[in-house]
């Protein structure tokens, strides 16, 4: 089925320098954006109804879950290997493995994502003036704004402060909660910090704050 749906568009940006904890080189592609609304309904239109946001807004109220198995029908739509085996199809907790040595996309450990944040400047975002790169509380009249619409980081990336926290990927598969990274369209200022603690999340809620970006092994 999720063969015949048309190549859902993903821009994404090669972390070219990326040593993992292992102290390897690690190269992986990032998605250049959050993961939007239509992008998600495209492939998971039998999950969640539209919100009524627009299609290049963030797509916000998934689960740990849903964000996971977004990511393995996209795998399938570009032709690469599934990262998540899911013994079925997640509408709550599921268990599930992983392929490391899969090429398909899967959600960033925290490793990755602080690497790409490039925290050598105040704010995640790869800037020392908020306002250039994150829609925050105090800018966005606490409402979600569509992707993009801020200076991106260094590499290229949009989003990475504000507008919706990103999940991140989970290694222990028993735990109930995973972190959630970069801030929102509603948090303080003082979260988009660089060096601000991340936020825990329940794997299976659904905040109105809560979206998701993809990245995939380099091979």
């Amino acid at each position: 089925m999720f063969t015949e749906i048309p190549r859902v568009d993903m821009e994404l940006v090669l972390v070219k320098d990326y040593v993992n904890q292992r102290n390897e080189k690690a190269p992986f592609y990032v998605g250049k954006y959050l993961v939007t609304e239509k992008q998600f309904l495209l492939l998971m239109n039998d999950f969640n109804e539209r919100l009524p946001k627009g299609d290049e807004y963030p797509r916000i109220c998934i689960s740990w879950f849903h964000a996971a198995y977004f990511c393995n029908r996209l795998s399938i739509n570009h032709k690469l290997e599934p990262y998540y085996k899911f013994e079925k199809k997640p509408t709550d907790w599921v268990d599930y493995t992983v392929n490391p040595l899969a090429n398909g996309y899967r959600l960033p450990t925290i490793h990755e994502w602080m690497h790409i944040q490039q925290n050598d400047t105040i704010y995640a975002g790869g800037s020392n003036n908020l306002d250039e790169v994150a829609w925050y509380k105090e800018n966005s009249g606490e409402k979600l704004q569509p992707v993009g619409q801020k200076k991106p980081n260094k590499l290229g990336i949009y989003d990475l402060s504000g507008n919706a926290w990103e999940w991140t990927e989970r290694f222990n598969l028993d735990a109930t909660k995973v972190r959630v990274m970069g801030g929102s369209y509603s948090s303080e200022k003082i979260k988009m910090s660089a060096y601000a603690d991340p936020e825990l999340q329940t794997v299976t809620g659904l905040r109105a704050d809560v979206g998701m970006r993809v990245v995939r092994n380099f091979y």
